[in-house]
């Protein structure tokens, strides 16, 4: 499967995933990424509609990965970012 596919397949696709930790395995071509899926459709009523579920992507053929690392001030962080 695609990602554009599984994007097509997911209530809200990849939209507000929450990444928690991933691994590059550039040798071999692979990433996998644990993240959390917004899995509530749009049009579902109270709580529903904000369920999350943890998942893990497995991403093979990889030849290249760029992440921007989250907002300094993100709720999980407890100091800053430094370089």
């Amino acid at each position: 499967m695609t990602l554009e596919e599984l994007d097509d397949n997911l209530p809200n696709g990849f939209h507000d995933a929450l990444i928690f930790s991933f691994e590059l395995d550039y040798a071999a071509g692979i990433a996998k990424f644990h993240l959390k899926l917004l899995v509530g459709w749009p049009d579902d009523p109270g709580p529903e509609r904000h369920a999350y579920q943890e998942a893990t992507l497995v991403v093979s053929g990889l030849c290249f990965c760029s992440i921007e690392p989250p907002y300094s001030t993100y709720p999980f962080l407890t100091g800053n970012l430094s370089v």
